[in-house]
């Protein structure tokens, strides 16, 4: 009866759910619609700690093939209060879910924006494992950054063949391209495993990155990371002398200086040989990187 009533007021309004905190319900939501004809323009439910799964074999299963998914509560992990949510482990679970979410849904919103988060009242401290994408003074965690690789994607995605021990899974890539034959990549090591958060030396990688059909005959490359030594809030809050729960004023000054995705290697001129690029570099467990490369 509602959603036959909010369309009786304007049938252009969207209605859909079941805006739920579990994705079971999606299921018993669906069965419903297509036992009684009630109309339904998406589907909406949330999941934390796992990447967001595709809906499309069950909605096509009830007889609405193609609805829209809304993801629109997701995270690295459930709990408050959890060093996770201020590491780079969370940013490399971030780009892996969003780059697995890529084509198949229509939305997907990481939980949340900003430390100051209403529902447990005041931050006790600055790194306090808070779910945002922002620590308290807008200073931007390694999951920020993450998210913002991936917004450097260009308009045109290109194949990625991604080999060798754990590739495909916990290495990964996303390779794009412009017109003007900018090319941009982003490449992860990550695991869903929480208690490698820290790191794990077996899970390090070594990674040749070769980039082929060439059509210019030099590139300026720039590669930024984020990792535990860089573009790492928790490093740098240490690297100030952060032992209080909060920074002093030259701090917070220091701490806002430091606020960038850093670069991994200087900026560089590349030759082409045989219409192809090839780097070699390090990919620890968790990492994000961003490799950038222009024409001239």
């Amino acid at each position: 009866f509602s959603v036959r009533a909010v369309k009786s007021v304007d049938a252009s309004l969207i209605v859909g759910g079941p805006a739920s905190a579990a994705g079971k319900w999606v299921d018993e939501l669906l069965a419903h619609c297509a036992a009684t004809g009630s109309p339904i323009d998406f589907v909406s439910t949330h999941t934390y700690g796992n990447a967001p799964l595709d809906l499309r074999p069950i909605t096509a299963r009830h007889g609405f093939p193609g609805l829209p998914q809304w993801w629109t509560e997701w995270g690295a992990h459930a709990t408050h209060f959890n060093p996770v949510h201020d590491s780079p482990w969370s940013a490399a679970y971030l780009v892996r879910g969003m780059a697995s979410a890529m084509g198949r849904t229509e939305a997907l919103a990481y939980w949340t924006i900003s430390d100051h988060f209403e529902e447990l009242g005041r931050p006790p401290k600055l790194l306090h494992g808070g779910f945002g994408l922002l620590a308290v003074g807008n200073l931007r965690k390694p999951r920020w950054w993450g998210l913002w690789m991936l917004e450097q994607l260009l308009p045109e995605r290109v194949a990625v063949t991604v080999t060798g021990d754990g590739a495909g899974d916990m290495v990964q890539a996303i390779a794009s391209r412009a017109d003007d034959d900018r090319i941009t990549i982003v490449a992860w090591n990550g695991t869903v495993d929480v208690t490698k958060a820290e790191g794990e030396p077996r899970l390090d990688r070594s990674v040749t990155l070769t980039i082929s059909g060439l059509d210019a005959r030099r590139y300026q490359l720039r590669h930024r990371r984020l990792d535990h030594a860089h573009s790492n809030l928790v490093a740098a809050w240490a690297d100030v002398g952060g032992t209080a729960d909060w920074p002093d004023e030259g701090q917070w000054l220091e701490l806002a200086a430091r606020d960038r995705l850093e670069e991994l290697e200087p900026e560089r001129t590349i030759e082409v040989a045989d219409d192809s690029i090839e780097r070699t570099f390090e990919l620890p467990m968790p990492s994000v990187s961003l490799v950038e490369l222009a024409p001239g």
